[in-house]
């Protein structure tokens, strides 16, 4: 299978496109009728990838073991997220991205726990780990348009 990080790098030029500008307050506010606000999905996306590829492969989580608990799959931040925070995940989001395929293409994910998804999605290989995640940064990618323009 064919590796394309070009959709992944589509999706978070995207998001970084989206949010530029955007104020603090913007950025942690959850609009009426709807349960996330914008920060919340950037740092999810980020903590899925970790849990995704690092985590089924043994190897260590390139981002901090807080984010990835704070923004995990389940989890809302119950409170406001400081500046110094989304500039953190900012930051991250190319780096992780570029660390991502240094790993891939220096064969580091040799082992791959197997999963299913919540949604039922069989993932059985590091391959189908960053297909399917590509995926739901796609989704959350939709969500943080809709957001957008209710803040």
């Amino acid at each position: 299978m064919k590796i394309n990080f070009e959709t992944m790098k589509f999706c978070r030029t995207r998001i970084s496109e989206l949010i530029e500008g955007l104020t603090v307050e913007q950025m942690n506010k959850i609009p009426e009728g709807l349960n996330s606000r914008i920060i919340w999905n950037i740092g999810h996306i980020l903590a899925a990838q970790q849990l995704f590829m690092y985590k089924r492969t043994g190897v260590p989580f390139i981002i901090t073991p807080e984010i990835i608990h704070k923004y995990k799959p389940g989890i809302e931040v119950p409170t406001t997220v400081s500046e110094e925070e989304i500039n953190q995940i900012k930051n991250l989001l190319f780096s992780t991205l570029e660390q991502v395929k240094m790993d891939y293409y220096d064969c580091k994910f040799k082992q791959f726990e197997a999963f299913t998804t919540k949604r039922g999605v069989a993932i059985n290989s590091i391959e189908d780990a960053i297909s399917f995640h590509t995926f739901h940064e796609g989704v959350h990618l939709g969500w943080l348009w809709t957001i957008s323009k209710l803040v």
